[in-house]
């Protein structure tokens, strides 16, 4: 019978059952054959405390009020607090998202911080964002995540990702990069909106540095997430088109592209990409340089590259302008596949090319 009620619970969540047991912190045997004492207090904490209520889950109130004092006793913990102390808390108290009374002294920001997470303990978070463990802060990373997670809407049916239609949209802003100058951002949006992707726009944390973009899955939904302020015209098109073959070609998983800054700090889960220009966490590296590839190839191909390069005069502003118009790119595309081939100087006059959007 508690199946039943656990069923109907992240079916109003429209949460799935792989979703929950990574949320967690469990595997689904744990849940199904023979709920523990444990689990079913992790259980009530992530969708409510009546879950269990008025039904048999053959597990006696002395053992659920020891599971449940055990639980609290964690909540207090030093690792718990240290882990806590790691959150921009001062910025998700500022956008209301954890009560402005939760303290670290008594477990209340542990708390608070789970439930804004949607997760039932430390080890469901580590679980929910493996994918992003490895990074400089995962703490800010996975809130800067949530934040964007929160924006979406989770379908009741699955959405069909349309393939051609999404390489039809990108080709289309390759062809009109050159025009649309600074709507560029508000143009890319739209387009693939259209292609039923959601594109989330959050402001990045201070406490580290900002990502180029990432992508996930919201329930059925596809997102891909970018920071809300400013940034160059070929970034912006290099995360998008990154994200946009993880989201056709990929597993449903959690990947986060992170900027040149982060590109000389490699370790375990970070794939460092062919042009050195940005890393990307995910969980299959192969994945994420294939991405990268791709991203390249649909805003430069290898082709209108060598051409450019065999000229021989692309240090000079009338040879990047000439290019970009016969190619219809953007010029900062051009410097910066230049740079990245090293034909060009990172400090070259040619980056008033690279237009902020």
């Amino acid at each position: 019978m508690y199946i039943n009620r656990i069923r109907k619970a992240i079916a109003a969540q429209r949460i799935t059952q792989e979703e929950l047991c990574r949320r967690v912190g469990c595997s689904r045997d744990a849940i199904v054959d023979g709920i523990s004492a444990d689990t079913a207090c992790k259980l009530e904490f992530m969708l409510g405390d009546d879950l269990f209520a008025g039904i048999d889950i053959h597990v006696g109130e002395s053992e659920m009020s020891k599971a449940r004092s055990k639980m609290e006793a964690g909540f207090c913990s030093a690792e718990a607090k240290a882990w806590a102390q790691k959150f921009p808390v001062a910025e998700l108290r500022r956008l209301n998202r954890i009560p402005a009374q939760c303290s670290n002294k008594d477990g209340s920001l542990v708390k608070a911080l789970l439930k804004f997470f949607n997760v039932a303990t430390i080890e469901g978070w580590k679980t929910y964002y493996a994918n992003i463990q490895d990074s400089v802060n995962p703490q800010a990373y996975s809130a800067w995540l949530r934040l964007g997670e929160l924006q979406v809407s989770r379908p009741a049916a699955e959405i069909a990702i349309e393939k051609e239609a999404i390489l039809e949209n990108m080709k289309f802003l390759r062809r009109n990069a050159l025009g649309l100058r600074n709507a560029l951002r508000k143009a890319a949006i739209s387009s693939i909106s259209d292609c039923d992707v959601q594109v989330v726009q959050v402001p990045a944390f201070l406490t580290a540095p900002a990502p180029l973009s990432a992508s996930y899955w919201v329930g059925k939904r596809p997102v891909i997430q970018i920071p809300a302020g400013p940034m160059t015209d070929v970034r912006l098109l290099q995360g998008l088109f990154h994200q946009l073959y993880h989201i056709m070609y990929g597993k449903r998983s959690l990947c986060l592209q992170l900027g040149l800054q982060l590109s000389q700090q490699p370790s375990a889960g970070i794939a460092g990409t062919a042009g050195g220009s940005a890393n990307s966490i995910s969980g299959d590296t192969l994945k994420c340089s294939a991405a990268e590839q791709f991203a390249e190839r649909h805003m430069l191909t290898e082709a209108e590259e060598c051409e450019i390069i065999c000229c021989g005069h692309f240090a000079e502003k009338r040879c990047i302008d000439y290019f970009a118009g016969l190619f219809h790119v953007r010029p900062s595309i051009i410097v910066d596949r230049l740079q990245q081939q090293k034909k060009l100087s990172s400090r070259t006059l040619l980056n008033s090319y690279k237009v902020a959007v």
